[in-house]
């Protein structure tokens, strides 16, 4: 086994570095090495006794490389789908599944290329297999872009002939097939992996940046939903450009109409931490009107309200995968921007399945370096992956999951 684990580290990370390194220049052959060169997850099956560091560098190790194989699969089967290599899409999308069997994108990209070969039935047969699996491991239904593809399949016409090389205009014919969330596949798909890593490691932080209008809040909501399907618990607020900014506004109307739509408050939290959690939510008093007053010292008080929403979180994360979406960021408050801050610090220290996204403007951070700063900070504690949408006119194509991701101890820039 230990040559196994040789083989790994010499003839594969280095492969898969180079291929993950590309973006902008795409070179097919390497990613066809990289796929060729994959026998499995990293180190697998490799184990030492009484070295628990070890296995923890090596868990790590472990994602972080799954994440990568994802990449290079996502992007040698669009790359081949494209160039009407049908035969060999199917096979490099049928080795993804193989590698990561949970993830829907993979299912409607090979639903996507047999309906390109004309055989509607194994597409579909696809989906069915896609919908098992969900209900078999996660009780939970395909995603609405997943069912709209099937739909589509079920009644577009077959493509009068198999793609080739030469024939793009049938392959964007049958691209049409996929659902309306057109050019953001690749982000879409950053952000699902993301959410599948939450379970095993911990809290995750992603910044969609962009033009105004470009369509960052739209690819927020379509993951939203998906996210939702998954049985994820959604929070959603949004800052808003207006003289004083109101404190802690954002998070306000992200946590107000969750904590409205649970019927016992204190199954959330003891009565002492919703006391302090009122400070933010005075509704939490009129609703259990015994609860103690927080402490009359701002700086004491401000520190347990930092701490009541922290545990808030942590006790719905134990629920259900908690998603926390704050739209227009680079208007927050200062308050606000402290206490997100805070709050990520004490999920990575519990290791909660918290998958924050924040929008925010590229222009912003041009004459907000205090901006900037906070989001360095940020990512010093914990993984941060910036997602930076072009206009889709222009927008060159890049990779999933290699958008600029994150370990902690970097500096987001």
């Amino acid at each position: 086994m230990v040559c196994v684990s040789y083989v790994h580290l010499t003839f594969l990370v280095i492969p898969f570095q180079r291929a993950c390194a590309m973006r902008k220049t795409f070179v097919l052959p390497r990613l066809q090495q990289a796929v060729n060169l994959y026998r499995g997850d990293f180190l697998e099956s490799f184990y030492v006794g009484d070295a628990p560091g070890f296995e923890d560098w090596v868990g790590t190790e472990r994602e972080y490389w799954h994440r990568r194989v994802d990449a290079i699969f996502h992007r040698l089967s669009q790359a081949q789908f494209e160039r009407g290599e049908i035969t060999d899409a199917i096979d490099t999308t049928t080795r993804w599944i193989t590698h990561d069997p949970f993830n829907e994108l993979v299912y409607r990209r090979l639903m996507q290329a047999h309906f390109a070969t004309g055989d509607r039935t194994a597409a579909l047969q696809t989906y069915e297999t896609c919908r098992a699996m969900l209900a078999r491991e996660f009780n939970a239904r395909p995603a609405p872009e997943t069912e709209a593809l099937a739909e589509r399949i079920r009644v577009k016409d077959i493509p009068r002939k198999r793609p080739t090389p030469q024939s793009r205009e049938l392959v964007s014919s049958v691209l049409a097939v996929e659902p309306p969330l057109i050019g953001r596949g690749n982000e879409h798909s950053d952000l699902v992996t993301l959410y599948y890593t939450l379970p095993h490691a911990g809290p995750q932080v992603v910044t969609l940046t962009g033009e105004a209008g470009i369509g960052k809040t739209r690819l927020a909501t379509e993951f939203l939903g998906w996210a939702m399907a998954q049985g994820a618990d959604i929070l959603q607020g949004r800052a808003f450009e207006a003289g004083g900014r109101l404190p802690y506004q954002p998070l306000v109307e992200a946590l107000r109409g969750r904590l409205a739509r649970e019927n016992a408050p204190g199954d959330l939290l003891t009565a002492p931490w919703l006391a302090d959690l009122s400070q933010l939510f005075p509704e939490l008093r009129e609703r259990s009107p015994d609860l103690p007053f927080p402490s009359s010292d701002e700086a004491t008080a401000r520190t347990r309200l930092f701490e009541s929403v922290a545990r808030l979180g942590q006790a719905l994360a134990k629920r259900a995968q908690l998603v926390v979406f704050i739209d227009d960021l680079q208007w927050a408050d200062a308050s606000s921007l402290d206490l997100l801050h805070y709050v990520s610090r004490r999920w990575v220290e519990s290791n909660s399945p918290i998958l924050l996204i924040f929008s925010l403007r590229s222009e912003a951070l041009a004459i907000m370096p205090e901006l900037v700063d906070w989001l360095s900070g940020l990512g010093c504690d914990l993984p941060v992956t910036r997602l930076a949408l072009d206009p889709l006119s222009l927008r060159c194509w890049s990779s999933p999951s290699m958008n600029g991701a994150m370990r902690p101890g970097q500096c987001w820039r």
